[in-house]
């Protein structure tokens, strides 16, 4: 009878210990509850005609994950650049910290032949431009805010508008 008295004592004091824990959620979880990725594959079928618009593709890091496209310009030389655009969710000590924002990588592989480059980077930019996709800096920065579930739906909705904003400025520079 002791045993099955101090089993359930101890049963009792997992779920309140769990009733009392704050809600954690998961990084891809932030990123999907606030529609990242539809609204950025949404852009990217939406792409300028001058422009090669890839994605959107989903990287991870230790305390971090985004949701990418990554673009460039048509033309001859063009491929010695590339910008990446992104929603990147990041873990700090005690909150979620969204970032929305843009990058320019410089094309960092050993050698360009265009076939094969012009195959891979529809999937993955990693190979030909050395970065792992981690969120931008400084000036690179378009919108930064803490996450809390909620204000999950006027996030979503100033994220949105991010978005719009940059694909606006994206076809007006075309």
């Amino acid at each position: 009878m002791d045993d099955n008295e101090a089993r359930y004592r101890d049963i009792l004091q997992k779920i309140a210990a769990a009733r009392e824990a704050p809600l954690s959620l998961g990084l891809e979880a932030v990123l999907d509850a606030l529609n990242v990725f539809d609204s950025l594959e949404d852009m990217v079928r939406r792409k300028p005609h001058t422009f090669f618009l890839h994605g959107p593709g989903v990287y991870k890091g230790k305390d971090w994950q985004g949701v990418l496209v990554w673009y460039r310009r048509k033309g001859w030389q063009s491929y010695k650049k590339l910008a990446i655009f992104g929603v990147w969710a990041a873990q700090t000590d005690d909150a979620i910290r969204l970032i929305a924002g843009t990058k320019t990588l410089d094309f960092t592989a050993a050698v360009y032949t265009a076939e094969a480059y012009h195959t891979l980077i529809k999937r993955d930019f990693r190979t030909y431009y050395g970065d792992e996709g981690s969120s931008p800096v400084g000036v690179e920065i378009l919108y930064e805010v803490h996450y809390h579930p909620t204000l999950r739906l006027s996030l979503r909705r100033a994220l949105e508008q991010v978005i719009k904003d940059w694909f606006a400025g994206l076809r007006s520079s075309s």
